[in-house]
């Protein structure tokens, strides 16, 4: 029976009429704060019974391990994202949220009581997707057309004089300092903050001078001859701590992994006590050393 109801509705939120007049009444019902207070008080009921949380945090994870039902979501998203107004909306309900001190109290107290299982969960998932390179090279351009979309953004903040006169007027005053120095002590503190700030700093993609990724190509190319596959910024994925290479090459039982430039000690220690085909070359150092490379 409920196969049968199920389907029933999706035929009906398939015509577009049926769904345009639900969506509508839907919106006209959740205007009033009457019931969108009885709503919420029905959702929190719902999502206090652990059997019924597990059913639907089930069929949820079910749903996304569909593929079209991603690409549904995703396409939704831009384009309600896309609207200014929308997106303006969205902005102001999670500031309104953030505002609340409970709602920020009780994010911050179920983000530090996570169980150490689920964050080593999370992290294992992230560094493989990241062993992708093509996961990693979509993340890297986006990473970039971000950065970039920020710097001008800045660039436009302090190009007007009012607001460049606001934020030195903020950092002019001892509160606003105070305020920021205890953040930083606080994530500084904090053992995995301070373990996460570290590793990205170490691994993070570097913004390299045109000098450092010319050399970095030379060497692939003096790879390449020799009959290696090469791979620029490639991490160490089964390796702790998490170093990203700037050359790796490999050719049938031979790896080689090439630093250019700048090395720091412990990294120099642990690649060479790690691959006997480390090579570091120092800014004007001799790449020919890369020439003839044999087992």
């Amino acid at each position: 029976m409920p196969q049968v109801l199920s389907q029933l509705m999706r035929e009906r939120w398939a015509n577009p009429k049926f769904r345009e007049e639900r969506i509508a009444a839907i919106k006209k019902g959740m205007a009033t704060p009457e019931v969108r207070k009885k709503y919420s008080e029905a959702q929190k009921k719902v999502w206090a019974d652990s059997a019924k949380r597990k059913k639907i945090s089930l069929a949820i994870r079910n749903g996304f391990d569909s593929p079209d039902v991603r690409e549904k979501m995703s396409i939704s998203a831009k384009r309600r994202y896309s609207n200014p107004i929308e997106k303006r909306k969205g902005r102001d309900r999670i500031k309104q949220l953030w505002a609340n001190p409970e709602y920020r109290a009780k994010l911050l107290t179920d983000r530090r009581n996570r169980e150490p299982e689920v964050f080593a969960k999370i992290s294992g998932t992230v560094k493989r997707l990241w062993c992708d390179p093509e996961y990693r090279n979509k993340q890297m351009l986006n990473r970039e057309k971000r950065n970039q979309k920020i710097s001008e953004s800045n660039k436009r903040a302090w190009s007007s004089s009012k607001q460049r006169e606001k934020w030195l007027e903020s950092f002019s005053q001892p509160d606003f300092r105070y305020r920021m120095s205890l953040i930083i002590q606080n994530r500084w503190n904090n053992i995995d903050s301070r373990r996460r700030l570290l590793e990205s700093k170490n691994n993070s993609s570097r913004s390299e001078s045109k000098a450092h990724h010319n050399l970095k190509k030379i060497a692939g190319d003096i790879l390449t001859k020799q009959g290696f596959a090469i791979q620029y910024e490639h991490p160490l994925c089964d390796d702790k701590p998490f170093y990203i290479i700037d050359v790796y090459g490999k050719k049938e039982k031979i790896e080689i992994l090439v630093e250019i430039g700048r090395c720091k000690i412990e990294k120099q220690e642990y690649l060479s006590a790690t691959s006997p085909h480390f090579y570091h070359i120092p800014y004007g150092g001799d790449l020919n050393i890369l020439q003839e490379i044999t087992a």
